[in-house]
């Protein structure tokens, strides 16, 4: 059984929560619209931004289809709601 550690908030943004662990570990949150800012950043550079290597063709493909899954969701939203 996994261990559960308390987690606390340092700083909240649209884009992702950063927390702190009980040891003092950082951990990095995204929300789904920091994601797409993320993979648009990376796609535009063509690297990953975590580990500085070059995005290969099934690295870019995900990117694409997790930023066009996102827009239609968004676009379907948009119309029921206005």
């Amino acid at each position: 059984m996994a261990s559960k550690k308390k987690l606390t908030v340092v700083k909240k943004t649209k884009g992702a929560t950063i927390c702190r662990t009980a040891s003092g570990k950082q951990v990095t949150f995204l929300t789904p619209s920091g994601k797409v800012t993320r993979y648009g950043r990376e796609l535009r550079s063509g690297k990953n931004s975590r580990t500085g290597k070059p995005l290969n063709a099934c690295a870019a493909g995900y990117r694409m289809g997790y930023r066009a899954a996102l827009g239609e969701q968004s676009a379907i939203y948009n119309k029921k709601h206005g």
